[in-house]
């Protein structure tokens, strides 16, 4: 009895340890797939707060750029009409230089920019484009358009595509020729005159109303040597006197010499009465040479340039 115990006690030992090891590693296990389960769903937390970030950013920036389309339209808008406020839009632009304008909730500019090169008013022919940019939190678009070349001339035949009238010599008093020349297509060549203020003509009388500016432009040259060239009205009235009345209503561009050169400004018709005739013509004050005419314009002042049809196009920002 006394070895059959001292037998049990020694074996007992061992058996006890394989319990305890067994429970432990039965808790072990438990905790690891606890902990696995819980990495498992911190992982698919964390990619849930990815997912929903990225989506947040994603609906942003469709926002964003919708805005910023709905922006780049309104500032091409806001740009047509601020340029039908001023008359003399070309020569207060300079090309390529961007111009900002108010708005809300992002920001808008424009900028004209010729596509040849060059100049918004080194020649007749110059292209002009309008480039309108609207701005939303990251997103940036950009447009633009042709503007077409001038219309609303009140003037016949500005291209001079036909025969001389309604253009004649004031006075008829001097030769006036239809020219053609590579840069400026046909002009007028006025040959020497009797007076300076002889120079090509066109009757405006049903054209004009009173009080109401109008703007005009053409490129001039004198073939030798250099002058003053200026573009005329003369209104002539009849008051409830049967007196006549003449106003002339001008200005003028000085340094004209051999190379074409723009001449522009803005009048504004005015006389007391009736309106009995009226002429817009171009002279040249203190000088009776020779001297050409091209691209003759006389508009309305304020009037919005109209865009090219097809040109409108998106451009990358």
């Amino acid at each position: 009895m006394t070895s059959t115990h001292a037998l049990t006690q020694t074996l007992s030992p061992p058996r006890a340890q394989r319990l305890v090891s067994a429970k432990h590693l039965k808790n072990g296990s438990i905790y690891l797939a606890a902990l696995g389960l819980s990495l498992l769903i911190a992982t698919v937390g964390v990619a849930a707060v990815a997912l929903a970030r990225t989506q947040t950013r994603t609906l942003n920036l469709q926002s964003d750029a919708a805005r910023a389309d709905l922006l780049a339209r309104s500032a091409a808008d806001l740009a047509l009409r601020r340029l039908g406020q001023v008359p003399d839009w070309k020569a207060a632009h300079t090309p390529g230089q961007w111009v900002d304008l108010e708005g809300s909730d992002g920001s808008m500019s424009y900028m004209l920019g010729n596509p040849d090169g060059g100049g918004l008013i080194d020649s007749p022919a110059a292209r002009i484009t309008l480039h309108a940019r609207g701005t939303s939190g990251q997103a940036v678009r950009r447009l633009a358009v042709e503007l077409k070349p001038a219309t609303g001339n009140l003037l016949d035949n500005p291209l001079l595509l036909a025969d001389l009238p309604p253009w004649t010599p004031a006075n008829g008093s001097f030769t006036l020729l239809r020219q053609a020349h590579a840069t400026v297509g046909t002009y007028l060549a006025s040959a020497p005159r009797p007076q300076s203020y002889h120079g090509p003509q066109q009757a405006v009388t049903a054209k004009i109303v009173r009080g109401k500016p109008l703007f005009f432009e053409f490129y001039a040259r004198i073939p030798n040597g250099s002058t003053t060239i200026q573009g005329t009205l003369h209104i002539r009235s009849i008051s409830l006197l049967l007196l006549t009345g003449n106003s002339y209503l001008g200005q003028q561009t000085p340094g004209v010499g051999s190379g074409w050169t723009r001449v522009a400004g803005t009048l504004t018709p005015t006389w007391s009465g009736s309106l009995d005739y009226a002429r817009f013509y171009v002279e040249t004050p203190g000088y009776t040479g020779p001297f050409d005419v091209a691209h003759p314009l006389l508009r309305p002042a304020y009037q919005i340039p109209p865009t090219l049809p097809g040109t409108w196009r998106y451009e990358l920002p």
